[in-house]
């Protein structure tokens, strides 16, 4: 039992890891784990806003520009929190042998961030892309505030989705996946069949000690008897 409870704790932050986390679609990232350092930009054309075009949006809410800007520069030094782990630098450095392109596709009215990295090299070439960015907005603040928060979220992610491919975050397979999920189905019956059976005990012993509790009473010279 005890193994089998280590394994579940064990597994649960791979089974988590493996449920909507970005995604290297095409190409790999082997060749960005030699640099140290990675040039980052951000592109809004055809992003979505609230439900509106970013230059429609921009038109309705004066602080946006500046409130863009800050989610840029958190979505950076999140993501510089992630890549120190394997030496590499990001900033919008100007010449560099790799660049980070963060396309935003959506930034919903609770500041929730979706988008696609590329990563181009210095012809402006795909080297790969990364899809299913996903980061969660705030909770409070203004919505340049909250939008931040999305942006800032969603380098997590990226950033670990690096990692992962850099092997210095281990990465379960689909298979490993599906075992621990089954691993888990079995643990939780288990568990269910414990918790019945220490019930049906707990009872026995309650009886048990009624009756041991009444023999008692019974045996006093003051019993009734």
């Amino acid at each position: 039992m005890k193994k089998l409870m280590f394994l579940l704790v064990a597994a649960m932050p791979l089974v988590l890891a493996a449920q909507n986390v970005p995604v290297v679609a095409s190409g790999s990232l082997n060749d960005v784990s030699q640099v140290n350092r990675l040039s980052v930009r951000f592109a809004w054309d055809g992003a979505t806003i609230a439900g509106m075009s970013e230059k429609a949006y921009a038109l309705t809410d004066k602080a946006w520009e500046e409130g863009k800007a800050e989610a840029e520069r958190r979505f950076i030094v999140e993501l510089n929190s992630s890549l120190r782990r394997a030496a590499i630098e990001a900033a919008p450095f100007d010449d560099t042998k790799y660049t980070l392109l963060f396309s935003v596709l959506e930034v919903t009215k609770t500041g929730d961030v979706s988008g696609i990295a590329s990563i181009l090299d210095k012809r402006g070439r795909e080297v790969a892309v990364i899809e299913n960015i996903l980061g969660r907005g705030g909770k409070v603040g203004s919505f340049s505030s909250i939008t931040a928060d999305g942006f800032e979220n969603a380098a997590k992610k990226l950033g670990r989705c690096f990692l992962q491919a850099f092997g210095i975050i281990y990465s379960p397979t689909e298979e490993e996946t599906e075992s621990i999920k089954q691993l888990q189905t079995e643990i939780d019956s288990l568990e269910k069949g414990i918790r019945d059976a220490t019930g049906a005990l707990y009872q026995s012993a309650k009886r048990a000690t009624l009756q041991q509790y009444k023999r008692f009473l019974e045996s006093l010279p003051f019993s009734g008897k």
